[in-house]
C-alpha cells in the first residue's frame, strides 16, 4: 500500500533532520578531531536544517489537511474552508502578508484554531512544547542575525537553561551541551521533541 501524502511529508521531515546529524556525526569521527570552533559551526548548520525543516512539515500538513488529505491510517481533521487549490490555501495561511510565519508557536496555534475544529492536531500537542520552539526560535535567531536584540534573547536563553550566565558562548556551543538530567546534548533533546510531536501530528 502506497503511503499518503501526509505520511510523505513526515518520512522527509525525519529525513531532512538525519542529513543533519549525519554530517555532526562524521565530524566528530574525524582524527585528528577539528578545532573546537569549526565543530561548534557544523552544529548550528545542522540545528538549522533541524528547524527549516519543521517549518517546511508545518507548513506542508496544514497543506495537505487543509485540502482534505487522510493520514495512512485514515485521520482527517475537521477544516472550517473548502479552497480548491494548493495556492488558495497558501493564500489564507498568509494572512495578507508576504509569506506564512511558521516560527512562532502562538501563531501557529492560532492559525490552527482558524483553520481546524478545536485547533486539532496542532493546538495541543504544539502547546506542550512551546517553549521549546520558542527556544528553538531564539537559536534559530542569534545565528543568522548579528542584532543586539537576538544577542540578549540567546543570554537569557542561556541563563534559563544552564542556571547561571555563561559568558563567550556560541550557539554551537550550547547545543553540543548536555542537557541536565538528560543524556543527551540540546540539539538532540530539540530533534527529539519535533520528532515526537510530529509522529502526533501525522497520525
Amino acid at each position: 500500500m502506497s503511503q499518503t501524502k501526509l505520511d510523505i511529508a513526515k518520512k522527509e521531515f525525519k529525513q531532512q533532520i538525519a542529513k543533519g546529524f549525519n554530517l555532526i556525526k562524521s565530524i566528530t569521527q574525524l582524527r585528528p578531531p577539528l578545532p573546537k570552533d569549526e565543530v561548534y559551526l557544523i552544529y548550528e548548520f545542522s540545528f538549522l536544517k533541524l528547524f527549516l525543516a519543521w517549518e517546511w512539515f508545518l507548513e506542508n500538513t496544514f497543506i495537505l489537511y487543509i485540502m482534505g488529505e487522510r493520514t495512512d491510517k485514515g485521520y482527517k481533521p475537521k477544516t472550517y474552508v473548502n479552497p480548491k487549490t494548493k495556492k488558495h490555501v497558501y493564500d489564507f495561511l498568509k494572512e495578507g502578508r508576504d509569506y506564512a510565519d511558521w516560527t512562532s508557536p502562538n501563531i501557529v496555534i492560532r492559525k490552527a484554531n482558524l483553520f481546524f475544529k478545536d485547533g486539532k492536531p496542532y493546538k495541543n500537542h504544539l502547546i506542550s512544547i512551546t517553549q521549546d520552539i520558542q527556544d528553538m526560535k531564539t537559536l534559530r535567531n542569534a545565528i543568522v542575525h548579528i542584532s543586539k536584540e537576538s544577542q540578549e534573547k540567546f543570554k537569557t536563553l542561556v541563563r534559563k537553561r544552564f542556571g547561571y550566565a555563561k559568558t563567550m558562548i556560541t550557539p554551537g556551543e550550547f547545543l553540543s551541551t548536555p542537557v541536565k538530567n538528560k543524556n543527551l546534548v540540546y540539539i538532540s533533546y530539540f530533534r527529539n521533541q519535533l520528532e515526537f510531536v510530529s509522529d502526533k501530528l501525522v497520525r
